[in-house]
């Protein structure tokens, strides 16, 4: 067996090893799936509804806007799909605000 084949099984296994310990890592943080969005009727919803619009999602999430671009409040993702008239979080499936 060669150095170069041993450098290989060595570097296989931490590739390995760091692939699944963030699986496994992603699994338990995971947030709970919100239930449906309903419709929202100008202020905030329900605890863990979505806001009434981009202006109400600003002013209650500050930190969650960057240069204009909203982030998710939960798991900080910028990445959004709109289902129905309401801005969801495409990473975690949190509801954001009405568009």
């Amino acid at each position: 067996m060669s150095i170069y084949t041993v450098m290989f099984v060595a570097a296989l296994a931490v590739v390995v090893y760091f692939v699944w310990s963030q699986r496994k890592r992603g699994d338990a943080a995971q947030p709970a799936r919100l239930p449906a969005a309903t419709p929202a009727t100008g202020g905030a919803t329900q605890a863990g509804g979505e806001l009434g619009s981009y202006d109400a999602y600003r002013s209650a999430h500050p930190s969650n806007v960057l240069q204009g671009k909203p982030t998710c409040h939960v798991c900080g993702s910028n990445l959004q799909r709109s289902v129905g008239g309401v801005a969801t979080c495409a990473s975690c499936s949190a509801p954001l605000y009405r568009g």
